[in-house]
């Protein structure tokens, strides 16, 4: 396109990661990828601006709220949060501007093709106590800040959201502690 003239041209860039995908962990891999990608071309003066992500996002059929195939593990909301967030801090570390992003959910969008319509019989309520008040400094690292952020802002709306975020932080908490030798000059069990 550049020996054409042409690169003005290439505006967008579709990356689609597949259908029916039941874990939030592997859209959010496919996303941090879709995003180096883009950071990648918009950094080679390819005036793209636009990121298609794709379909892939999972219908929950059989209500089990889980990884299966069935299934997912994750709602609406938290998948649109985790492509923007992911999106937004890939394009910030790499200094790149923000694409706008497309996103194909036809499976999604048109799998609910009928309604149920019931009475609501009881309603539950959870009582959480105070919980003890965490101090966390800015010098801390940036995941123990989110966790932190994430311990003030949970709702009975993003719980789950909520956790797998938590679930990833605590991954990577693990790849911040390595082990050192003791003091008897060997090495440390983790």
């Amino acid at each position: 396109m550049k020996d054409a003239g042409r690169i003005d041209m290439l505006r967008l860039l579709h990356f689609h990661i597949g259908s029916q995908l039941t874990d939030i962990k592997r859209i959010k891999n496919a996303m941090k990828e879709a995003a180096r990608v883009y950071a990648k071309v918009h950094q080679m003066k390819v005036p793209i601006d636009l990121l298609d992500v794709g379909g892939g996002m999972a219908v929950d059929y059989d209500g089990s709220k889980t990884a299966f195939d069935s299934s997912a593990n994750y709602t609406a909301q938290e998948f649109a949060n985790d492509v923007i967030y992911v999106i937004k801090q890939v394009c910030d570390d790499e200094n790149v501007p923000h694409p706008t992003i497309i996103q194909e959910s036809g499976r999604f969008l048109s799998a609910y093709h009928a309604i149920l319509v019931t009475n609501v019989l009881d309603e539950i309520e959870t009582v959480v106590e105070d919980i003890t008040p965490i101090e966390i400094d800015e010098d801390d690292p940036q995941v123990v800040i989110e966790l932190g952020d994430l311990r003030e802002t949970i709702t009975i709306k993003n719980y789950r959201e909520y956790y797998h975020d938590a679930l990833e932080h605590r991954e990577e908490l693990f790849t911040l502690v390595q082990p050192g030798p003791d003091l008897a000059g060997g090495s440390r069990q983790r």
